[in-house]
């Protein structure tokens, strides 16, 4: 599986960063484009964060299962941190041991380089309103107030992982539900953000077992980097 060079694209208010993805096995398409090639992207409010490029690590987190699955290498055209290259030799290792019989053990090609790490004071978590992202706001507060420990100060609700793309009513629904959940005395940003990695997962991934996770690795890594992080 290749992975070509990305790219940043202001539509509107919000901010863009897509990277086209290519299956290498012949006769393997995505069900979405119908072909061997599919275009993966991430969005949200510009206003909000604003790349100073784009990366390619969110592409190889995505697509690492996928590759998987189809038993391919995991190509990247371009530089990515080398941290994150060593780490996934691991990760494989891990996806092999607990899915034998979803995903196979491959190769990973890239230009390992040296990220410099950036910190700042703000600490994002996924929301979707259901107990374990209403207890992180609780845990969080808890740990600041106890022990100093940083403040929770971003919730990220995502369109395209549960709710679809297309589905409209229920993410405006959705949307507006989880932004009355959150007062102001709370502090904390809630920002939409709109994906359409699903359409390489729904067709050679199994979501729950190992789509989930490499999604929200992979937006976190979009999102530019809240608080110090190794890859």
């Amino acid at each position: 599986m290749i992975i070509h060079q990305p790219a940043i694209e202001i539509v509107g208010d919000r901010v863009s960063i897509s990277a086209e993805v290519e299956i290498e096995t012949p006769g393997k398409t995505f069900k979405h484009s119908g072909s061997n090639r599919e275009l993966l992207w991430v969005e949200w409010p510009a206003a909000y964060y604003y790349p100073d490029r784009a990366r390619l690590e969110p592409f190889f987190v995505f697509c690492l299962p996928v590759a998987m699955c189809l038993g391919e290498r995991l190509v990247v055209k371009g530089e990515i941190s080398q941290a994150l290259l060593i780490n996934a030799l691991e990760v494989i290792a891990v996806y092999k041991h607990y899915f034998p019989s979803l995903c196979q053990d491959i190769e990973v090609e890239g230009k390992g380089v040296e990220h410099e790490q950036r910190a700042s004071g703000r600490v994002a978590s996924f929301y979707s309103g259901g107990v374990d992202s209403l207890y992180n706001i609780v845990e969080y507060s808890r740990l600041n107030a106890r022990f100093g420990t940083a403040r929770l100060t971003d919730l990220w609700v995502v369109h395209g992982f549960d709710i679809k793309l297309d589905d409209s009513a229920l993410w405006n629904e959705t949307w507006t539900r989880l932004n009355s959940q959150i007062t102001q005395k709370d502090r904390l940003s809630c920002v939409d953000i709109r994906t359409n990695l699903r359409n390489i997962y729904d067709t050679h991934v199994r979501w729950a077992e190992m789509g989930f996770s490499a999604a929200l690795g992979g937006v976190a890594k979009c999102v530019g980097i809240l608080h110090k992080c190794n890859d």
